[in-house]
């Protein structure tokens, strides 16, 4: 499990910036890369968590706050009510003038569906059409964000595959943020493309190609007993 400092010097090695005592980027600075570069991972791949929401009798709406769970762009990808029961997505609303919420599945006359309802603080509310009919656990299957290391023992919590398309990332803007100062104060630089962070910026993107297509190959095996 990498560090916030582990990695971070790993991306001062890159940038051939490792001190110790005059720096090119200051630690704060690179920490704000970082921060950006995880947000953009999580838009390119997102990862994905469950969670499991205690139901009530009668009750429709449910908050998911983010210290529960902090969804991503991609939002929610499944809900399951009982466990191993699929609920399909679909409008909450009254389906037709003067309808009565009813909680017994007897009375309802459209299938149980779930909504999303984002909301504002990052707070969001999974709502569904009938008012949950039994008690039991709503797993809430979604995809999620990195959180970003709060000191330098921390750990990431990026998957180790994806590591290495981060530190190019933050590569790519370090050297980009590099390229505009000196830009403002001596006049215009390279081209993006051509820049040094036009290389990162590629390495990034070939990367994160290369993980999508890993994600691709599902197939498998599993032999037991032999």
């Amino acid at each position: 499990m990498t560090t916030r400092l582990e990695f971070l010097n790993g991306v001062r090695l890159e940038l051939q910036d490792p001190g110790p005592v005059n720096f090119v980027w200051s630690d704060a600075l690179l920490q704000v890369f970082l921060g950006e570069g995880l947000s953009q991972l999580a838009l390119d791949l997102p990862p994905v968590q469950e969670i499991s929401l205690a139901s009530v009798v009668g009750q429709r709406d449910y908050v998911i706050a983010p210290g529960t769970l902090l969804l991503g762009p991609g939002g929610i990808i499944e809900i399951q009510f009982p466990a191993g029961i699929v609920i399909p997505q679909g409008a909450t609303g009254p389906q037709y003038a003067g309808v009565i919420y009813q909680t017994s599945s007897s009375y309802q006359a459209f299938e149980q569906c779930w909504e999303h309802i984002p909301k504002a603080g990052d707070v969001n509310i999974l709502r569904f059409r009938y008012g949950l009919a039994q008690a039991g656990n709503i797993l809430v299957k979604a995809y999620t964000t990195y959180s970003m290391p709060v000191s330098d023992s921390a750990v990431l919590t990026v998957n180790v595959f994806n590591e290495i398309a981060l530190k190019w990332a933050v590569c790519a803007r370090a050297l980009g943020w590099l390229e505009e100062t000196r830009g403002k104060r001596q006049g215009a630089g390279l081209p993006g493309t051509l820049a040094a962070s036009g290389y990162y910026k590629r390495l990034y993107e070939t990367a994160i190609q290369a993980r999508k297509r890993a994600r691709g190959v599902l197939s498998g095996k599993v032999v037991v007993d032999g």
